[in-house]
């Protein structure tokens, strides 16, 4: 093999290190979960609540309110794809309208998240929150935030007209908690017609995460180089000496 063969091969072989070092998303734990209930109990989906990651779908549906019962249900369909840094779904909370407030009927879906980053990465963010109630409470939530939930770095929460979700930037490493939920409950709320409550809250959203590609290698990567320039000085010698 010629030294300039060597040379090319150390060369490319840096570049390589130099991109490999970009990491995704690490130390990855969530909770999901759908769950429905009244005064009397509650009820929540067969996979729920579940802490695995990737595909997470499930549902629950009932009658309840037990002056005057009518459909309650809360579903989920959502994914967490680890290896590519892409959070995406959707999640829906829904009550029959005309359930008594007194019957605290409740219907919730949770996507709870948290991660770290090791390297500075862009991340786009799209969507639509919905939270359409004719009495009693309902509301919607994204909510992005570093190390800890009261370092909040982006959070709407719809309780009336639908929001868009749209944004775009940067975010340095360290720790993140990523909440996205669809929530009904009375919330001690008598508004609608004789203290009833009843409507549809949901949420959908793609969070993306990619590695932002330092120009800079890192000190490791400049080592990997050094060393193997090393050995190229090595070989040329000893092909002189032969």
């Amino acid at each position: 093999m010629s030294t300039r063969t060597v040379f090319s091969f150390l060369i490319s072989l840096f570049f390589l290190a130099a991109a490999a070092v970009q990491a995704d998303p690490i130390n990855l734990s969530a909770t999901r979960s759908v769950t429905i209930g009244d005064r009397s109990g509650s009820l929540s989906g067969a996979n729920s609540p579940s802490t695995v990651l990737g595909g997470f779908s499930d549902s629950v549906t009932g009658l309840l309110g037990p002056n005057q019962p009518k459909t309650t249900s809360a579903s989920q369909h959502t994914d967490i794809q680890a290896g590519t840094g892409i959070f995406a779904g959707r999640g829906e909370s829904s009550v029959g309208f005309s359930v008594l407030n007194s019957d605290q009927v409740v219907a919730e879906s949770f996507f709870d998240v948290s991660f770290d980053l090791t390297d500075i990465h862009s991340y786009s963010l799209t969507g639509l929150l919905t939270a359409n109630m004719d009495g009693g409470y309902g509301e919607s939530l994204f909510r992005l935030s570093d190390g800890g939930s009261t370092n909040i770095l982006f959070s709407i929460l719809n309780y009336g007209d639908d929001v868009v979700l749209n944004s775009s930037g940067t975010l340095n490493p360290g720790s993140y908690h990523l909440l996205v939920s669809s929530i009904i409950n009375n919330n001690g709320d008598d508004r609608g017609v004789n203290g009833y409550m009843g409507g549809t809250t949901s949420f959908s959203f793609n969070l993306d995460l990619d590695p932002v590609t330092s120009t800079v290698p890192e000190p490791a990567t400049w080592a990997l180089l050094l060393s193997g320039l090393a050995g190229l000085r090595l070989l040329r010698h000893r092909g002189r000496t032969a």
